[in-house]
């Protein structure tokens, strides 16, 4: 079915494939061009950059150029006042004692703890070792866990 249309695009086709490009073309260079003219063009960022990086160097040549301070020195009198002595007077005397003394609180048990720690160190917290020939103290919770478990104790 081929008809005069076909025949005059036959015709067309046969021309276009004769023509021979004027200059090769760069395939890469054509993308990268066309990459660059798509980027929209941004200039906020470059400008602050710059921005920053001149004032970053104003300030530094500020801080290497200027003088050294002149030294201060400053001198603080403090007035000391010294007590009066206290006149010399009788000592009160002492309140009338009952016979009984009165009994002294026992402290409570972990001061006792305490005090034994700091006067003998930590030894003074180690369990006494049981006297021999007396019996071994168990624990009721202990042996009834131990007994039903099967574990035998010497």
């Amino acid at each position: 079915m081929s008809g005069p249309q076909d025949a005059g695009l036959n015709d067309l086709a046969e021309a276009l494939r004769r023509l021979a490009p004027a200059a090769a073309l760069d395939r890469d260079a054509l993308l990268y061009r066309a990459g660059q003219a798509a980027a929209p063009r941004r200039r906020f960022w470059p400008a602050l950059a710059l921005l920053a990086t001149t004032t970053s160097a104003i300030l530094a040549a500020v801080l290497l150029t200027r003088p050294d301070p002149e030294p201060r020195v400053e001198r603080v009198i403090v007035p000391v006042e010294r007590p009066a002595a206290p006149p010399a007077t009788e000592p009160a005397p002492e309140p009338a004692t009952s016979i009984e003394e009165p009994t002294p609180r026992r402290r409570p048990a972990h001061l006792l703890l305490q005090d034994r720690l700091l006067r003998f160190g930590l030894p003074a917290l180690a369990r006494p070792e049981p006297e021999p020939g007396a019996p071994l103290r168990r624990r009721p919770a202990l042996s009834s866990s131990l007994d039903s478990s099967g574990v035998v104790l010497p």
